[in-house]
């Protein structure tokens, strides 16, 4: 593979990097920092007193890797950058989509990816990572799971991704149709000492946490997860749901995905005193079944899931409560 070393002169250093063939080109970084607003200019030649980084790039082979270097006389650390190195829109060259570089931590900063921060969350089994992901056409996602580059992966995943994934739509699927048929899921008992091990002490501490799991034919486990407030009563119920290939993922996804939802500064929506006295009711009311037979289940193999075929038009998600007007329950 061919390629040829260029050098970017920032504002207080040097940015050191090889262009490839067939890779998003030195065009693509100026543009990508030009939208950053991040003041730069190209320089005809590398500067000879930084040798051992020049000798570093002319044996690298994978694109995506770069140096940053200070130009100040009083400091000598260089900033080795592994990165997401993608095409910009208004680029011309023969690149296509994005190359990445095959490190462990990506940098972010020559693609559409605006901003990648992570928050570290701890629990009696370990850490909990939580990636905000913000794309330059405004959008933003969260992702959790328990390594932080898995989290940071999921991300960037959920950003580039076109279509909901086989996972998201049986999800979509099945809670759609226990909306339509006003079905109850199945709460799970004997399950507070496994939700003390993964979730921050936080959540258990402000919140009231119950396990839904919602039994279907479709080739993954569903489960759902809701949070009523202890602090404020007439706070609605916070819910979230997860679909896996095994019953124990979809569970602790579940459950994770309520960190972003309850943090403080998210809105808090007020509901009718009388309609949490019927929610309360309505969660004990539902059908029970022990943690401990759920984690038995066999995972479903993946080759189930690729020949999944999703309902061309899958009944709409509802809320659980209804509005309580009169003693009655109305639509």
């Amino acid at each position: 593979m061919s390629k040829k070393l260029f050098v970017l002169k920032l504002r207080d250093g040097l940015l050191l990097g090889n262009e490839f063939e067939n890779a998003p080109c030195k065009q693509c970084i100026s543009n990508w920092l030009t939208e950053r607003k991040i003041f730069h200019e190209f320089l005809a030649e590398v500067p000879p007193n930084n040798t051992r980084i020049i000798e570093v790039l002319e044996t690298n082979d994978k694109p995506g890797l770069f140096f940053e270097v200070t130009t100040n006389e009083n400091s000598t650390n260089d900033t080795r950058m592994e990165c997401r190195l993608e095409k910009h829109k208004d680029c011309n060259c023969n690149a296509s989509g994005y190359v990445e570089y095959p490190g462990k931590t990506l940098n972010y900063a020559f693609s559409s990816i605006l901003k990648m921060q992570c928050t570290r969350y701890t629990s009696p089994t370990g850490s909990i990572w939580l990636a905000t992901a913000s794309h330059v056409d405004g959008r933003t996602v969260n992702a959790i799971d328990f390594e932080r580059e898995k989290a940071r992966r999921k991300a960037t995943e959920m950003l580039e991704r076109k279509t909901p994934s086989k996972l998201e739509l049986i999800q979509k699927e099945v809670l759609g149709t226990y909306s339509e048929k006003n079905k109850q899921p199945m709460l799970v008992v004997g399950a507070a000492t496994w939700m003390r091990g993964v979730v921050p002490f936080f959540l258990l501490q402000q919140f009231d946490i119950h396990v839904f799991f919602y039994p279907n034919s479709a080739p993954a486990w569903v489960a759902g997860v809701v949070a009523i407030s202890k602090v404020n009563p007439k706070a609605k119920p916070v819910w979230s749901y997860s679909a896996g290939q095994s019953s124990s993922d979809a569970l602790k996804y579940a459950l994770l995905g309520l960190i972003p939802l309850t943090l403080e500064g998210v809105v808090v929506e007020e509901q009718n005193e009388k309609l949490a006295v019927w929610f309360q009711k309505w969660v004990y009311a539902c059908p029970k079944i022990a943690l401990k037979d759920i984690l038995h289940f066999e995972p479903y193999p993946t080759e189930t899931l690729e020949l999944y075929v999703p309902a061309e038009k899958p009944a709409a998600v509802k809320p659980v409560f209804r509005l309580i007007k009169g003693g009655r329950e109305a639509a």
